[in-house]
């Protein structure tokens, strides 16, 4: 397990909530993400922060800049 120098028992108060992590696995196009936004959306009247990682939101943030097809994909591919 990896440790960052917080132990969940510091964590908890600041956010007033403790940790949990669900992970939906399955095929592409299966579902999970929408399985993922049907679980979310009661909890933010409960008052729970959430945040759905998912693999488009992912490839948006951190790559948003750089699209998708071939053409795009070769472009970013580092010289040979």
């Amino acid at each position: 397990m990896l440790n960052c120098g917080l132990e969940e028992s510091c964590q908890a108060p600041l956010n007033g909530q403790r940790a949990v992590n669900l992970w939906f696995t399955g095929l592409s196009g299966s579902g999970k993400f929408t399985l993922a936004q049907v679980v979310e959306e009661p909890l933010h009247p409960m008052g729970c922060r959430t945040f759905v990682l998912a693999g488009e939101n992912v490839l948006r943030s951190l790559c948003g800049d750089l699209g998708y097809g071939l053409e795009i994909g070769l472009k970013t591919l580092p010289d040979r």
